[in-house]
């Protein structure tokens, strides 16, 4: 083996060791420890935000500032989703206001979607559908509700009956 294996390997075990011991700490440490990792994961994300008059987008790549997405998966929708919590957890506004202008760009996205848009809930407007009733709840912002109907009345205008819907299933 070389080096770099060896590297890996002992980075591999302190992290397996220090995983190991905040799950055996208190319930308490544990969750400082998760919030404090949560607090520095959106550090990151934020580092590589990209801004435009009132809506931030992020890369799905951060090298590739073309590769913003807004799906839940692995977009913007599920970024927002994330501040959220992060602004329930801490009470910090800024994470509020982070996911404000990330549903402000999903707003504009929401804008573009037509029948030929991908309808799913992890990969699709659906998703974008979810989040933005989310940032509404959180903002009582009656554009965020407005995006949300938007998005749930194409769903709507695409729903086909199906054999399965005639039997009680989706």
């Amino acid at each position: 083996m070389n080096n770099a294996s060896y590297l890996l390997i002992a980075f591999v075990l302190v992290i397996g060791i220090h995983v190991q011991a905040v799950a055996q700490s208190s319930p308490m440490m544990r969750e400082r420890a998760f919030l404090k990792y949560a607090i520095q994961a959106a550090n990151w994300i934020e580092s590589h935000k990209l801004e435009s008059d009132d809506h931030t987008t992020w890369p799905v790549t951060p090298a590739e500032s073309e590769s913003v997405s807004y799906n839940l998966y692995s977009g913007i929708s599920g970024i927002v989703l994330f501040h959220l919590q992060l602004n329930h957890a801490t009470d910090e506004a800024k994470y509020l206001e982070s996911a404000k202008r990330g549903a402000n760009a999903l707003l504009a996205h929401a804008e573009k979607l037509n029948e030929k848009s991908d309808p799913g809930y992890w990969t699709g407007y659906a998703g974008v559908a979810a989040t933005l009733a989310e940032v509404y709840r959180a903002t009582g912002d009656q554009k965020y509700l407005d995006g949300y109907q938007r998005c749930f009345k194409l769903l709507l205008k695409i729903a086909k009956e199906s054999d399965n819907s005639k039997r009680g299933g989706v």
